[in-house]
């Protein structure tokens, strides 16, 4: 049956403080009602003065067959320049976007009197639902791959944690990580002996790791606690789409007793995406956050990781007495 393309918008803007060298963040969700089963977290930031970053993702983790297009406005006028672009891997839209133009922009002060440049954006999504092709491509990729990691036929590398050992395939572990193909191919001792010696993941990670690489999933997905220690692995291999996962599991895990840890281990290992998402169950939960016996200690640890709850807490609390 025809399926007609969905036409979704969502706008936000960001202010920048020249003076005070300070970027405003934003971050947030938004969701279209006839898509009842996807929603997007959005993320944008400026980087410096002339450019910013916007990324968008979609839960659930899954590629989108869907166009993006984004536009700088100004006060009154558009700006001609737009980005119109799918998704670069299975569920995330990044880009950076030139922002110096002085159409795009206005001036105003902000709380500290400084002034500040203001930046409107508004995106357009048209939506075709997900890549059900490419997701049968993956399906029928990993059913093949799978064998190779129950039976490691042909496998030419050993990972060894423990004096315990994994059997892989180099091709796929380059094939997955930038950091393991440049082992590979810089004639290290890793590359040459064909064993890959780790020392500081346990080897109940590692395999949770290799098993993505050859599945393209982790099954079951584990707690929330064995989740962070994965996104460190894949964030040191620079594995991005099981990094990805992780930030999407970790979202749906999330609890008052453990939204303080996935907050400090995201801050070192995490991504925008699991950011977004810490702030914003934190700002759902404000009372529960305040109360609990942790939030006095992490505050006193580390208080420059509650700047965004206490900023997005200010805004709700202004949008709420209006």
């Amino acid at each position: 049956m025809f399926q007609p393309d969905i036409q979704i918008t969502h706008s936000w803007y960001l202010k920048y403080s020249y003076e005070e060298r300070t970027v405003e963040a934003y971050s947030g969700y938004f969701q279209d009602k006839l898509l009842p089963d996807v929603k997007f977290t959005l993320f944008c930031s400026v980087l410096d003065s002339s450019k910013c970053r916007v990324i968008i993702s979609t839960i659930p983790c899954r590629r989108p067959n869907a166009m993006v297009r984004i536009v700088l406005e100004a006060r009154e006028r558009k700006n001609d320049d737009v980005y119109n672009n799918g998704w670069d891997d299975c569920c995330t839209f990044i880009r950076d976007i030139h922002i110096y133009d002085p159409r795009c922009c206005w001036n105003c002060k902000g709380d500290s009197g400084h002034f500040v440049t203001c930046f409107n954006f508004k995106c357009y999504i048209t939506w075709r639902g997900f890549n059900e092709l490419q997701q049968s491509v993956n399906c029928d990729l990993y059913s093949h791959l799978k064998n190779f990691l129950t039976v490691p036929d042909f496998s030419d590398t050993i990972i060894v944690i423990d004096e315990k050992e994994i059997l892989v395939h180099k091709i796929i572990l380059a094939a997955y990580s930038p950091v393991f193909l440049t082992m590979f191919k810089s004639g290290m001792t890793e590359s040459s002996n064909n064993r890959i010696i780790v020392t500081d993941i346990e080897i109940e990670i590692m395999e949770k790791v290799v098993e993505f690489m050859y599945t393209g999933t982790i099954n079951p997905i584990p707690e929330y606690d064995v989740l962070l220690s994965i996104m460190k692995v894949a964030d040191k291999y620079e594995i991005n789409n099981l990094k990805i996962l992780c930030e999407q599991k970790l979202s749906e895990k999330m609890t008052i007793k453990n939204v303080f840890e996935i907050l400090e281990k995201n801050s070192l290992y995490g991504g925008p995406l699991l950011a977004t998402n810490v702030v914003y169950f934190m700002i759902k939960n404000k009372l529960s956050i305040i109360k609990s016996k942790d939030f006095e200690d992490f505050h006193s640890r580390k208080p420059e990781l509650l700047s965004q709850f206490f900023i997005h807490s200010i805004v709700d609390a202004n949008n709420a007495n209006k």
